[in-house]
């Protein structure tokens, strides 16, 4: 299985590769469903939430918004 974040950045600091994955449709239940599938096979290749994965979530009630992506930038990445 072949699987590609939405994006690979290599820290600032530590030079390490960082993914970021992006889950925009929470609303649905299927694309619910694949998002746990993907998660699982990040998780089972050592791209681990938390440590070298970056996850965003949104639905239409809850959009991803330009604070959110910053607040989560300086976390991980400054």
């Amino acid at each position: 299985v072949i699987i590609y974040p939405d994006f690979t950045i290599r820290h600032p600091k530590t030079g390490e590769y960082m993914y970021w994955e992006h889950f925009g449709l929470l609303d649905n239940a299927d694309y619910v469903k694949n998002m746990h599938l993907k998660l699982q096979t990040f998780t089972s290749h050592g791209i681990v939430p938390g440590i070298n994965l970056i996850v965003t979530f949104e639905n239409q009630d809850n959009p991803l918004t330009f604070e959110m992506i910053e607040m989560m930038v300086k976390y991980h990445l400054l």
